[in-house]
């Protein structure tokens, strides 16, 4: 997508359209498999958020409301799987996706709230002094 973006052209935003469509087909409507991994997820998640100016330009109301659905179907599942995800890389980009979503979407301010304390949490646990991973 990031490639697609930076091509800037109304061909580079359908074919990011297209690659988006056929994934929300083949994966969104069932939860399983590689695709749902929980950190696949999580950079799923945070690769459509950022890269959504494109995605979404040119699109039709069917299109964005598929994709708006997808992405609260991802959130919520990430959401119910990331306090169960063992330590490491994986949760923490799992708490940095729903931290931007909770950002980037409409949301309570509770749920912002609680989805940066939860973030500044694993930065606290994985994080060392020195700015270094715990890993």
């Amino acid at each position: 997508l990031r490639h697609m973006r930076a091509a800037g052209t109304e061909l580079a935003a359908a074919n990011a359209r297209a690659l988006v469509s056929d994934w929300i087909t083949m994966h969104g409507s069932h939860i399983s498999g590689i695709a749902w991994e929980p950190g696949t997820t999580a950079k799923r998640i945070i690769a459509w958020l950022q890269h959504s100016s494109v995605v979404l330009q040119g699109a039709e109301f069917p299109f964005y409301r598929a994709f708006l659905k997808s992405l609260a179907m991802q959130i919520r599942y990430l959401k119910s799987m990331a306090r169960e995800m063992p330590d490491g890389k994986d949760r923490l980009r799992a708490r940095i996706a729903l931290a931007f979503a909770a950002l980037s979407l409409p949301a309570p301010a509770s749920a912002l709230r609680g989805a940066t304390r939860n973030l500044a949490d694993e930065l606290n646990r994985q994080i060392l002094a020195d700015g270094g991973h715990v890993s």
